[in-house]
């Protein structure tokens, strides 16, 4: 299964209003070769890393290839 970071291109707000700044990431797994940014579980996925990492917020509407940059790892 390959891993994807996944790191943000610009300023957002979060759900609380939090600022999340360009250049945080996270790291998710994908059963596929590319990230699916249709997918619902590849949102939660996302929303569920940067949760953990950061205690941020983010909205599903704001992921997506505008918001992120996508990197694979392995």
């Amino acid at each position: 299964m390959p891993f994807f970071r996944i790191s943000l291109k610009r300023l957002l707000l979060d759900k609380n209003g939090r600022r999340v700044e360009p250049g945080m990431w996270a790291e998710v797994s994908h059963d596929k070769p590319y990230v699916n940014w249709a997918a619902p579980r590849t949102l939660d996925d996302i929303k569920f890393q940067f949760r953990l990492k950061y205690n941020i917020e983010l909205n599903s509407g704001q992921i997506g290839p505008n918001n992120f940059d996508v990197t694979r790892i392995s």
